[in-house]
């Protein structure tokens, strides 16, 4: 990892932050003025934050607005960014998949109501991916919070299930059906 930064407004100074405020569900406001003016006033060094404000996205003046006024104590906003599980509520979700799931869709996670896991390494998710990332870039984003970068023990789980049960299924022929050895 250079030790240079690739945007000159990056903060070139180490960060530490014992407090920071992880908002993704910013649904109890009621307009986006509210939640910017909450946002502005919030006393945390690093926010956490969802790209959308129920129908729209966060745009780069909405950003200088959350920083603005703070005394100089910039505060670094990151985006969250889930890359392994694919969301209902994202602008990206067509209804169609309910029924007609992409193959790149898995099942539903029972734990997460409209989070589905995604085999991450498909094109089609991918491209899906960088676009949601062009959006946070381009609305100013100090960086992302990746979520779900642990998909891949769902996958794994998985692989092993579904090879215990090949384990258990006897061959078709039998045992005896093997070749012995002759000594």
């Amino acid at each position: 990892i250079p030790h240079y930064s690739f945007l000159s407004s990056s903060n070139q100074k180490k960060f530490y932050s014992h407090s920071f405020l992880y908002l993704i569900n910013p649904q109890r406001y009621n307009s986006k003025k509210a939640y910017l003016e909450a946002l502005q006033k919030a006393p945390y060094p690093l926010m956490i934050l969802d790209l959308s404000f129920q129908d729209s996205f966060l745009t780069s003046k909405d950003l200088a607005r959350i920083r603005k006024g703070r005394k100089g104590r910039n505060p670094i906003l990151l985006c969250y960014f889930s890359i392994g599980e694919a969301e209902t509520y994202r602008y990206y979700w067509k209804k169609k998949w309910f029924h007609h799931p992409p193959s790149w869709l898995e099942k539903e996670n029972p734990k997460w109501e409209g989070n589905f896991k995604v085999r991450y390494w498909h094109p089609q998710w991918q491209q899906i991916l960088f676009q949601y990332l062009k959006k946070i870039i381009r609305a100013g984003f100090d960086g992302v919070y990746l979520d779900i970068v642990d998909a891949f023990e769902y996958f794994e789980a998985k692989y092993k299930q579904k090879k215990q049960k090949s384990d258990l299924i006897p061959s078709p022929k039998g045992p005896s059906s093997q070749k012995k050895k002759k000594i």
